[in-house]
């Protein structure tokens, strides 16, 4: 099992998941699309068919890339930009309880 606070970020790779931590990569004998199911949506994102990303972790973005905070740049497809911004936001809005 694994706190998803310690998720990076998660890259599809044919029926497998790696799933990016801190300090290691572990891989998931199961495709992206279960092990994003399981998942919290407040804090996972798709931004392209290969790669979901964990909004805790972003450092930086501009329309092309994400800069994570382990120094990783992922490329945001132009089909999910529009829908990431958004959901960036949102997600750095503050919370009112």
């Amino acid at each position: 099992y694994l706190n998803t606070s310690e998720i990076i970020y998660l890259e599809a790779s044919d029926k497998h998941c790696f799933i990016h931590l801190e300090n290691k990569v572990i891989e998931y004998n199961k495709t992206m699309a279960k092990v994003v199911d399981t998942l919290p949506d407040r804090y996972f994102i798709k931004i392209n068919r290969a790669f979901v990303i964990n909004l805790n972790y972003i450092s930086k973005y501009n329309n092309e890339f994400v800069s994570l905070s382990d120094n990783t740049e992922l490329h945001i497809s132009r089909n999910y930009l529009k829908y990431f911004k958004q959901e960036f936001i949102n997600f750095t809005k503050p919370r009112i309880p």
